[in-house]
């Protein structure tokens, strides 16, 4: 990463920093779907996942009725 980057605030990283990750296996599973109901029109979907590699997924959606709710699943 470069120390060009900077936080919300506008604080540039001091130093340039270099990170990498893999999946637990070190391959993408299947894809899935983590809303079925067909309610309407999603938002903004976040994911997140523990320590453990637990993911959970949350997002805003619209109802039948305009009203945005927030939905989320947990995946183990």
């Amino acid at each position: 990463m470069s120390s060009s980057i900077a936080d919300l605030s506008g604080i540039a990283l001091a130093t340039n920093y270099n990170w990498s990750f893999t999946t637990e296996d070190g391959t993408w599973g299947t894809a899935e779907l983590i809303e079925t109901d067909g309610g309407g029109s999603t938002y903004s979907p976040q994911i997140a996942f523990d320590g453990s590699g637990n993911a959970i997924a949350v997002w805003d959606q619209e109802d039948a009725a305009g009203i945005h709710n927030i939905w989320a699943s947990r995946f183990e």
